[in-house]
């Protein structure tokens, strides 16, 4: 649960002390990536964050909380402000409402407004999107280390970076994979889960049971990102000299439904639904409180 307690007028009901109004609401998830240190009463500004709530006690929630007034839950205290460019959206689900508040700058494929320095982004697809992916993405790669789903991350990592980069991207699921594995190990692109080394200022909380992919976080100079571009296409290249053939044009990956990004990422850009994840709200709740 998470509570927003209004300042009240002076005059109030309590001597001495001007009477508040409190909104609530309940916390289905929420990823925190704190790239900068925060002072230690900072309240959390987080890149995406989800609740549920009856639409009656929701919407005065949601519009106090967009009005930038902080709300407190369990073991943080949250706030979007709009200097932050938060997108909210809003979807009638079983049982009464979810919101949504995130930041497009770091989740939509196609970049919002002029590229910043460092180069920033966040990928936490919907897990039933990249089981589908692997159908689509399904070859023989005689590597015994090839994972379908860190295929289907890395093809869409590579989408990203394409469209921040003006060096052109192969297309070549082999290039993906190998750009998505060098960027980790460079330090660059941080991963949670198993797969990953879990940095404690990348903090997901409830997203496994939204239905969402271990979150992983990129921040690179843009000029780092495209030295480590012509590198990685030159050690690609000796590797594979007969693709010096293929054209370098720009990326359209092997994804044959990536039109729809935003609807496969699960957000619908930020929530899909619950719905569209098959989730429901209640379980959700249950399931976020549990871990």
């Amino acid at each position: 649960m998470v509570r927003i307690v209004t300042e009240g007028k002076k005059g109030g009901r309590t001597s001495g002390k001007p009477a508040g109004r409190s909104f609530s609401a309940r916390l289905l998830g929420s990823l925190d990536v704190a790239w900068e240190a925060r002072g230690q009463d900072a309240a959390v500004d987080p890149s995406w964050i989800a609740f549920f709530g009856s639409e009656a006690e929701l919407r005065p929630f949601v519009a106090n909380a967009q009005a930038g007034r902080k709300f407190k839950g369990s073991w943080d205290t949250f706030a979007t402000p709009k200097r932050s460019g938060y997108r909210w959206l809003w979807q009638k689900v079983p049982g009464g409402a979810a919101a949504v508040a995130y930041r497009p700058d770091l989740f939509h494929l196609e970049p919002t407004g002029q590229l910043a320095d460092p180069l920033r982004f966040v990928l936490a697809p919907a897990r039933r999107w990249l089981e589908r992916q692997v159908a689509e993405l399904a070859v023989d790669s005689g590597d015994a280390s090839y994972d379908p789903l860190d295929a289907a991350r890395a093809t869409l990592f590579a989408a990203f970076l394409d469209r921040r980069s003006p060096v052109p991207i192969l297309r070549d699921l082999r290039f993906h994979l190998r750009i998505f594995r060098a960027a980790s190990e460079d330090g660059w692109l941080r991963r949670t889960g198993k797969h990953g080394d879990s940095p404690s200022w990348i903090r997901p909380y409830g997203l496994e049971a939204l239905g969402l992919d271990d979150p992983a976080a990129v921040s690179v100079a843009p000029e780092e990102l495209q030295d480590f571009l012509v590198r990685e296409t030159q050690e690609h290249f000796l590797e594979f000299p007969q693709d010096k053939r293929a054209r370098l044009v720009p990326m359209a990956p092997p994804i044959r439904s990536f039109v729809a990004v935003p609807v496969q990422l699960g957000f619908d850009f930020g929530l899909p639904g619950l719905a569209a994840l098959g989730v429901n709200p209640e379980a959700a709740v249950a399931g976020s409180a549990a871990r």
